[in-house]
């Protein structure tokens, strides 16, 4: 036996003379590789040095001291091999030889079966090593018999729960009350639980416990049931659970993350704040499991309108739940910023994040995670048009279900019918949905947007007239599925609906625009572009579906894609051309090399339209872009998907021009285009007839090949038009948004901005601000020092202004000396303070004319406002106040 084995062996002989082979993989597999565990042990047992009778392997009495006497194993390892034993002699011999006493290693143990049950080891294991702690102990302390309760609860058919339940209805059971009932809520009927909850209400009670019941019967009903009494109740609860330990956090915490939930559609901002609160006091007591659930439900308020935050939450929940190694709700955090990626055609991140959640599986055997990973990529598959793939996973997805016995779990097994309607009507096979109609029949745990989706289908198959009208009655409230409803609709669509069809599906694609996702635009222009397929309209068809096109290969849908160019436009099916072609010649038998070079160009051809659709996504997404920074970092973010650079600048302009980079290098000065080694390409463009544009990528430690730079320079032969539009575009709404004299928003922009903040505030209830500010006297300065001075007034006005002003603060130039500031999320006492600082500031500016300003303050939502008209005619009638009262105040 060679050296390297005798060390294996030793290393082993720590365990004690008997162990499982799966202990010894699990434990020395980050040491040795799993295939030279496996040959030292078959040789060993070969050379008799090792014997293995049903499953478990033993060393020969002497062979053992021998090896064991080698080892340097300490009390603290002993400790820290017994937590990753199954065998419970194993368990025991590390006991003896930690020195530990019992209480102190019961725990420890106690500890990492708890850690295991949420990894969803086997419950026989964790129940084998419970007894094992029971045996060390000498009795079932309170611990042990919550993890029976939750590992036996598991199955319905155990006596055990009976008794257990009975145990703690009499008062005998000393088990974390929160704990046991969230247990029992989710494995028992619902009348029985509350039965249950009912009973023990009567019984002898704790003030903690006495809060913890009445929540329980509060917690279980429909959240959107909620009555007002009920409400009261839930503040009751709020005002009695005082935060004085992390049992009572705990509590508290639940109880607001419950009046979150029921806020959270009807009153958003109450439901945020209700969150906040609760964050506040999970890091307080460092209750990370927690704070880690609270990250990820506060993301889901800000997924519309601060989808960057939105997915740093998220990404902040995956962190904290890993600390802890809770990877079930890292996993499931995770799979849910999956989503977001895949909707915004991040497919960088998305391959990082998909490498993440992998591992996650690999670690826990959460059937539910598995199911959410398996949906998910069954649904990238079918919205990529990939046939196999998507049957493949479905197939997975389907034999999940038959090992999981977790309620969890089967009550998504509806979703594969689900999955299976989308499929079709991605593929365009309207007919084969009525099978799967057959045999959807289990709609219990559909979610309101699945079932009307599903009810809007299964109409529209036999009466498309009915099954429109429904989806017109729906669509205001539907917030998921509303693209694959179009889809749908699209390919049913009577002809006399199209104009109302085509007019929601554009307000709906500004909608996807505004929140970057790539993926809900494609399938919108698809929609659309199918609706003008059936009705004829040749020049949309191509139109909508070359879009679509584009954006699918944004997304990384290049299966759909092809499909699409394939249906519709012929002359662009480049690369499927090219894949024939190839299949041809490999037929024919042809040189590799030759072949070789082939599949090159089919990859750079997918690449070129993968790369080619992204920026065409950010044209229709920035097509109103005020800023030039905005413009050039998507540009860059584009390109550094492409090309290894780690430094970049992009500058516009002539005379006075705009200069954005990246990075936190300077490029140096280079006498030539490019140079592979450092990396570093150039390219100069004009744009319109006087503007130049430059571009330039950098990264001092990176060389590259003549292909990539090749590569970069056949894209910007590509892009320069269309850069050369966004550039253009840009210039021409900058000259539409802003002031030229002031430099401030033009009114025009200022009432585009008013209705999307006024839409806003009614559909989340959050507040904002506007001031109307007219300067004193303003006639007599022009009249006294003449209208060159009133200009140079102004603009010093309107640097004031802009100097006090936050980024979000839209501060327009109304007309003539008057000015209307939109102050989002800005309470009326914070809009006064703010009004008064400006007055402030105007009236003690060193500028060669004295002025002053008046300013009327209004703030919405407010019962006594119905309309955008009434906000500015209220506003200004208060800064005439202000004027009348003597002028230079604020009224408000």
């Amino acid at each position: 036996m060679n050296e390297n084995a005798k060390r294996i062996l030793t290393e082993i002989s720590s365990l004690g003379k008997r162990f499982l082979l799966s202990e010894v993989l699990s434990i020395f597999s980050s040491k040795y590789p799993d295939n030279q565990l496996l040959k030292t042990i078959e040789a060993a047992k070969t050379e008799g040095i090792l014997k293995e009778k049903k499953g478990i392997f033993c060393f020969q009495d002497d062979e053992w001291k021998k090896f064991y006497e080698s080892t340097d194993t300490n009390e603290k390892d002993h400790l820290e091999l017994a937590l990753q034993r199954q065998l419970p002699e194993g368990i025991k011999f590390h006991l003896e030889n930690s020195h530990c006493s019992k209480r102190t290693f019961a725990a420890a143990l106690l500890w990492q079966i708890r850690k295991d049950y949420y990894n969803w080891l086997p419950k026989d294991k964790l129940l084998k090593k419970i007894k094992v702690v029971d045996y060390i102990l000498g009795y079932e302390n309170w611990a042990s018999l919550s993890l029976k309760a939750r590992l036996i609860a598991l199955d319905y058919k155990k006596i055990a729960t009976r008794r257990l339940i009975e145990k703690w209805l009499r008062g005998n059971f000393h088990v974390d009350c929160m704990n046991f009932l969230r247990i029992l809520k989710i494995h028992l009927d619902k009348q029985l639980f509350l039965e249950l909850v009912s009973e023990r209400t009567e019984g002898k009670l704790t003030d903690y416990q006495k809060i913890v019941l009445q929540f329980y019967l509060l917690d279980t009903k429909n959240i959107k049931n909620l009555s007002k009494a009920d409400l009261e109740k839930l503040e009751i609860l709020n005002k009695e659970s005082k935060t004085i330990s992390p049992q009572y956090a705990r509590l508290k915490i639940a109880i607001l993350n419950l009046f979150a939930g029921y806020f959270g559609t009807k009153e958003p901002v109450k439901g945020k704040l209700f969150l906040e609160m609760a964050l506040k006091i999970a890091k307080e007591f460092n209750l990370k499991d927690w704070i880690a659930k609270l990250y990820n439900n506060l993301s889901l308020y800000y997924e519309e309108d601060f989808k960057a935050y939105s997915e740093e939450l998220k990404l902040n929940a995956i962190e904290v739940a890993g600390e802890i190694n809770d990877y079930d709700t890292a996993a499931f955090i995770a799979v849910n910023l999956a989503y977001s990626y895949l909707a915004s055609g991040e497919k960088i991140l998305l391959n990082k994040l998909m490498k993440k959640i992998n591992a996650y599986v690999k670690t826990t055997n959460n059937p539910e995670i598995k199911s959410r990973i398996l949906e998910f990529k069954s649904l990238t598959a079918l919205y990529n048009g990939n046939s196999d793939e998507f049957e493949r996973c479905l197939a997975e997805y389907e034999a999940n279900f038959e090992i999981a016995k977790d309620p969890r779990v089967l009550s998504k097994k509806y979703f594969t019918n689900v999955l299976k309607i989308l499929f079709h009507i991605i593929n365009g096979d309207i007919k084969a949905i009525q099978s799967v109609f057959e045999n959807l029949t289990d709609t219990e745990y559909l979610e309101d947007d699945e079932r009307k989706f599903l009810e809007i289908t299964k109409i529209g198959l036999s009466n498309p007239t009915e099954a429109y009208m429904l989806f017109r009655k729906y669509r205001k409230g539907m917030r998921f599925f509303v693209e694959e409803t179009l889809l749908f609709l699209a390919q049913i669509l009577p002809e006399s609906f199209l104009e109302d069809f085509r007019e929601f599906s554009f307000s709906q694609l500004a909608y996807s625009r505004k929140r970057g996702l790539l993926l809900s635009q494609a399938q919108i222009y698809h929609a659309i572009g199918l609706a003008a397929y059936k009705s004829d309209m040749q020049h949309d068809v191509i139109r909508y579906m070359r879009f679509a096109a584009s954006l699918y290969d944004a997304s990384g849908m290049n299966n759909l894609s092809r499909k699409l160019r394939n249906l519709f436009l012929n002359s662009e099916a480049f690369v499927d051309l090219m894949i024939k072609v190839k299949e041809n010649l490999e037929k024919a038998g042809i040189d590799k090399h030759l072949l070789n070079d082939l599949n090159n160009s089919v990859l750079s051809a997918n690449d070129s339209l993968r790369f080619i659709g992204r920026i065409m996504a950010v044209v229709l997404s920035f097509a109103n872009a005020e800023n030039f920074n905005e413009l050039a970092e998507v540009i860059f973010k584009s390109l550094l998907e492409e090309f290894p650079a780690n430094v970049g600048r992009f500058e516009f302009g002539k005379g006075n021009v705009e200069i954005c980079t990246f990075g936190t290098g300077e490029i140096p000065t280079f006498d030539t285009l490019y140079t592979p080694e450092p990396f570093y390409v150039s390219y100069s463009f004009y744009v319109g007839n006087n503007d130049k544009a430059k571009l330039e990528l950098y990264n001092p430690e990176q060389k590259v090949d003549q292909l990539t730079i090749q590569k970069f320079y056949n894209l910007m032969v590509h892009l320069e038009p269309i850069i050369e539009l966004m550039l253009l575009n840009f210039s021409r709404y900058r000259m539409a948004i802003r002031d030229e004299l002031t430099g401030l928003y033009t009114r025009w922009y200022f009432e585009e901005r008013f209705k999307e903040e006024f839409a806003r505030a009614n559909r989340t209830g959050e507040i904002f601000s506007l001031i109307f500010c007219d300067l004193d006297d303003f006639k007599k300065i022009n009249d006294n020092y003449g209208h060159k001075t009133g200009d140079e007034v102004l603009k010093n006005v309107a640097r004031i202004f802009m100097k006090n002003a936050r980024e979000t603060d839209i501060i327009c130039r109304f007309g003539g000396e008057e000015f209307v500031f939109l102050l989002p999320g800005t309470s009326h006492n914070g809009a006064k303070i703010f009004a008064e600082r400006l007055r402030e500031s105007i009236e003690n500016a060193r500028i060669n004319v004295s002025v002053t300003g008046s300013f009327g303050v209004v703030t919405y939502p407010s019962p006594y406002i119905s309309s955008r008209e009434e906000i500015l005619r209220i506003a200004d009638d208060l800064c005439y106040k202000a004027k009348k009262a003597g002028k230079n105040s604020v009224k408000g």
